[in-house]
């Protein structure tokens, strides 16, 4: 039997200018969710999406330490890859 799980929120006050709570509440209703929905979903893809950044930045000064600079370079080390296991 599948334990219920009950979801616990705390209550954070924001300022917006109107406009913005207009857009938000409108694009919350053609989504059939509420405005409260709507913002923590917002809030977690934009989280997520400057994780992800984070770790692209990461992989980028990885790849540039190694001499990876493009798309050239990837397939250039596939290439030579290749031929060793081929060897």
């Amino acid at each position: 039997m599948e334990e219920l799980r009950l979801k616990t929120y705390q209550t954070m006050s924001l300022s917006l200018p109107p406009k913005l709570i207009k857009q938000v509440a409108a694009q919350a209703k053609q989504e059939g969710k509420t405005k409260s929905e709507f913002i923590r979903e917002a809030l977690r893809q934009y989280l997520e999406l400057q994780q992800l950044r984070k770790a692209q930045a990461a992989f980028s000064q990885r790849a540039r330490e190694r001499g990876i600079g493009d798309e050239s370079d990837i397939e250039r080390i596939v290439d030579e890859a290749r031929s060793q296991s081929a060897s």
